[in-house]
């Protein structure tokens, strides 16, 4: 990715090339000073556009038609969440667009009430404690099978730090390619990071290797910047690998994170999961749980979760803020555009 593509714009039009530059190294010092989620990391990502409050937060955003689609909530101080919230609303209003606020913690959402949104939980994100994390006993014992046949197979995991070098960078990027092929054959965006290669090169890689020296898996983190969290993004293997191969990779992963000093590790968000189950649920959640249990192909929503849950993650909610009920279906269609493309 080059840097100074990173910030579209945070007005209609396009500023000029020197006042990119200058907003993305402000936006990039405000999130190393304030980031507290993964979320954070993928703000500086090329898809976004972002907003500079009056108090001095950040909001990254994505505009599909008359929708701006903010990742996660604004980044800066807690003091200013609710004037942050407010001033993007303002200028929101003032383009003509609809703001939502999508992939939002719990802690502020009575701020977001307050300013008029509706709240909607939207998924769940997997965070496992390091501290505690370990493979004994009857819990442990599946991966700790999986462990040990890929060890006796003759596979090793080896963590890359960066920056990556360019002939590693090829390897990685040969086997994204035939797992694209395989998926979509294009990268889904938004909230999550995508192979870029730069982004990819500044990223810490673990690589599955196969007695031969082949990758067949790898997966990349990134950190959460103020909390002592690692998170998940990138996990893609070759069409052809031994089973278990990414239960190996991610508790080589997570060891090496131990290791390290870190207290938590983020598997990442899983949409969907964990709500409208109840009867007392809101209709709408109601209506994602049955899209839920029913969704086939890619994205495999459920299969994510159950690939998630056999590491005994702690399971929290992340909500939506958004206008009203009449905006769902243009939010929708948003989302579905940031995600996958126009």
């Amino acid at each position: 990715m080059q840097s100074d593509g990173f910030i579209l714009t945070v007005y209609p039009l396009s500023p000029p090339h020197s006042t990119i530059h200058e907003q993305h190294t402000q936006a990039r010092k405000i999130i190393e000073n304030h980031g507290q989620t993964s979320l954070a990391r993928f703000a500086l990502l090329p898809d976004k556009s972002h907003f500079f409050s009056p108090d001095g937060s950040v909001i990254a955003y994505v505009r599909k038609g008359r929708t701006a689609l903010t990742l996660g909530d604004p980044i800066g101080t807690k003091d200013n969440t609710a004037s942050s919230i407010e001033a993007f609303k303002d200028f929101c209003a003032q383009n003509q667009w609809q703001a939502c606020f999508y992939q939002i913690q719990p802690n502020h959402l009575d701020i977001y009430a307050d300013h008029g949104f509706d709240i909607m939980r939207i998924g769940q994100e997997a965070i496992i404690d390091l501290t505690t994390f370990n493979l004994a006993g009857s819990a442990g014992g599946k991966l700790r099978n999986a462990v040990c046949r890929m060890n006796r197979l003759g596979y090793h995991v080896k963590v890359h730090e960066s920056p990556l070098s360019d002939e590693l960078l090829g390897r990685l990027d040969a086997v994204s390619n035939e797992w694209l092929t395989r998926r979509l054959g294009r990268e889904v965006r938004f909230s999550v990071g995508w192979f870029d290669k730069e982004y990819v090169r500044h990223s810490t890689v673990a690589a599955v290797y196969s007695p031969e020296g082949c990758i067949t898996a790898f997966a990349n983190i990134v950190s959460e910047g103020q909390i002592d969290r690692v998170a998940l993004d990138l996990m893609r293997h070759c069409h052809k690998v031994e089973s278990r191969t990414m239960d190996f990779l991610f508790v080589s992963f997570l060891e090496w994170a131990k290791q390290r000093g870190h207290s938590t590790f983020s598997l990442g968000f899983c949409p969907l999961s964990g709500i409208g189950e109840n009867s007392q649920d809101p209709f709408i959640e109601k209506a994602l749980h049955v899209l839920y249990e029913n969704i086939k192909g890619y994205p495999n929503l459920k299969g994510l979760h159950a690939f998630k849950d056999k590491f005994h993650p702690r399971w929290e909610l992340r909500y939506m803020a958004y206008p009203s009920f009449a905006h769902l279906p243009a939010i929708g269609m948003a989302l579905a555009r940031a995600h996958f493309g126009d």
